[in-house]
């Protein structure tokens, strides 16, 4: 099984979003939808996707679900092709450092579209360091650990060791790094101290997405991580539509192929889609077991 473990879908209201509004977005600056999605990964033999809300709200996080409720019911009438992919999990926002995490992942998980609710996004940058940060996001790691979900870290620039102290503290709760941390041609060895420090903990997975696997630095990037954390903790994700920046879909999945082109080839099935299955409970017909 395929998985893309790394994609973000959007409607009007998301282009008000700093990063969108900057001239600079380009072609992103224009909704981009659930059946889009899944046309252009169907083209690529992926069987399911992760979708990773890129508007940080509750209410964003809701309209995400909602919207996958209805592309599946959509795809459930009578006729109606059920050819794959199809969303397979979704990772939401809630504040994690406000009281009253539960209660907002419960009503979450019985709106619409819910079920699929598999992990919660921690945007990094948006945090402040210290002691009441890091007590605040404890008890929400204790929230999503109750509830079987997966905390999933975007890390600010320079941060990426702040994240040792919450995984030496939950060591029961999957944590995914985006983009693998969050690597740069500039801190390249911090990044990699930095990863190293976290390497040790066996329920902290990397996705390899977000980076051009074709220039030098992103390939020894790619090389460092898997050789580091092993194929069984790393996941591939294309960036959908991020990656339209810089390339296309297509070549994104051939660049993550030749980066798992010296694996064997059970290794290659867990960085290709194995592990995201895995860690976001996806069976294999694409949805939640």
């Amino acid at each position: 099984m395929i998985v893309d473990a790394h994609t973000h879908v959007w409607g009007p209201d998301a282009l008000e979003l700093d990063w969108l509004a900057d001239p600079t977005a380009g072609p992103l600056r224009r909704p981009y939808p659930v059946g889009e999605l899944l046309a252009e990964e169907a083209a690529c033999g992926v069987d399911a996707v992760v979708l990773v809300t890129a508007v940080e709200s509750v209410a964003g996080t809701a309209a995400l679900l909602a919207e996958v409720e209805r592309d599946d019911a959509s795809r459930a009438a009578p006729g109606a092709p059920r050819a794959a992919p199809r969303i397979g999990a979704v990772v939401g926002w809630v504040d994690l450092t406000a009281p009253g995490v539960g209660g907002r992942l419960d009503a979450l998980r019985a709106g619409p579209g819910g079920r699929l609710l598999r992990g919660v996004r921690l945007v990094q940058e948006q945090v402040e360091p210290g002691r009441r940060s890091t007590d605040a996001l404890l008890r929400a790691c204790d929230a999503l650990a109750e509830r079987g979900l997966v905390l999933e870290v975007l890390v600010a620039p320079g941060r990426l060791a702040d994240l040792a102290e919450l995984v030496d503290a939950r060591p029961e709760l999957p944590v995914v790094l985006d983009h693998l941390g969050g690597p740069s041609p500039d801190a390249g060895e911090a990044w990699r101290l930095d990863l190293f420090g976290l390497a040790h903990a066996p329920r902290v997975f990397l996705k390899l997405s977000g980076l051009d696997l074709r220039t030098p630095f992103g390939a020894d990037c790619a090389a460092f991580a898997l050789d580091l954390f092993g194929p069984r903790r790393v996941m591939a994700g294309s960036d959908w539509p991020v990656l339209r920046l810089r390339s296309t879909l297509e070549a994104v999945w051939s660049d993550l192929a030749v980066a798992a082109a010296g694996l064997t080839s059970a290794e290659r099935d867990a960085v290709l889609g194995g592990t995201a299955a895995e860690v976001y409970g996806i069976d294999h017909q694409g949805g939640t077991p």
